[in-house]
């Protein structure tokens, strides 16, 4: 409805000539109306709905959707328009799409080393499924692998190290490789199991009990299932190879969620909080400041497609209505 106002122009291509539509022709409703609440109706945005679904919840007509446009005065509702939570979880996966792996050795993985799966079965037990990490977090004891050609399946937080075994190269000023894993694993090989590995999106960014953070290293006391948050010493990063056994390993945050899965984490009300959370929790906090919109009352629509026809025919100056509300529309050409 909105384009069919726009003025018309003919358009030649050689020795034809196309009739098209002046796109660059547009209204707005002036500032003094946008600030004027009176003549609005507050609305909130259910989530999905697109602005021909709220023209047509509130006016009756879909095709008004640019008069819910107008009234919040958006110019790119692809940027501007609140985005389903749909679309925000598929935004995350494809921004985030990855793996994070997690070890109890010490290797002082570095950006740039890579991790490979291990197969028996391929030459030398080197698949084709690889990682580069992008980043390691030194207490979370996790590398971040962005470009990857891993398998799902290689997804692992069941407890007790992964059933995947993996090497971890790095690229030395010769182009030859050196294995990291080299002699961490078990029988001397240069291949080792992650201690757990998630999808980068779920992987864990910090952990929290009642609004306050703890530290990874935050130890349990007493029972194995007891935490205690005033204690947070932790054995040495730099002790080499950190026995899942061990209490001072296992008996931490990072430790229980490293090799028991996040059952004791969910029975002591310590959250887990992904970097899928936190993402989803900024972008929410974005998209719920612009749930709630104004309309432009039921009672201006006509007068108000009767002023805009003739504001981008160029019939009326700029400004000028005969509105009980006032003047409400300007015109604007080319921005």
């Amino acid at each position: 409805m909105y384009l069919s106002y726009l003025p018309k122009f003919d358009y030649k291509f050689g020795n034809f000539s196309v009739q098209m539509a002046d796109i660059f022709k547009a209204v707005k409703f002036s500032q003094k109306t946008l600030n004027d609440i009176t003549g609005f109706d507050f609305f909130v945005i259910q989530d999905g709905e697109s602005p021909d679904d709220i023209a047509s919840r509130f006016y009756g007509d879909p095709n008004l959707y640019w008069l819910v446009l107008l009234s919040n005065d958006i110019i790119d509702p692809q940027t501007e328009w609140p985005r389903s939570t749909q679309y925000v979880d598929d935004l995350l996966t494809s921004t985030y799409d990855g793996f994070a792996f997690y070890f109890n050795q010490n290797m002082d993985i570095k950006e740039g080393d890579i991790i490979v799966r291990h197969d028996e079965s391929a030459t030398a037990g080197v698949s084709t499924q690889y990682g580069v990490v992008s980043r390691y977090v030194k207490q979370y004891r996790k590398a971040e692998c962005r470009n990857t050609t891993f398998s799902s399946d290689i997804v692992y937080s069941g407890g007790f190290g992964s059933p995947n075994t993996v090497y971890v190269f790095r690229r030395k000023s010769n182009n030859n490789y050196e294995a990291l894993t080299q002699g961490l694993g078990t029988d001397d090989v240069n291949h080792l199991r992650p201690a757990r590995v998630d999808t980068l999106a779920d992987s864990v960014q910090y952990f929290e009990k009642e609004n306050v953070i703890y530290g990874p290293y935050s130890r349990l006391a007493g029972g194995p299932d007891t935490f205690d948050p005033t204690i947070t010493d932790y054995p040495s990063q730099d002790s080499g190879v950190l026995s899942m056994m061990s209490a001072g390993a296992l008996n931490t945050l990072i430790g229980r969620y490293m090799f028991s899965g996040n059952r004791f984490h969910k029975e002591n009300g310590i959250n887990i909080v992904t970097l899928r959370n936190v993402a989803e929790e900024t972008s929410i906090g974005e998209n719920g400041d612009r749930r709630v919109i104004k309309l432009i009352q039921k009672r201006f629509v006509r007068d108000i497609k009767t002023e805009v026809s003739k504001l981008l025919r160029g019939e009326v100056q700029s400004g000028i209505s005969k509105l009980e509300y006032g003047s409400i529309l300007s015109s604007t050409y080319g921005g």
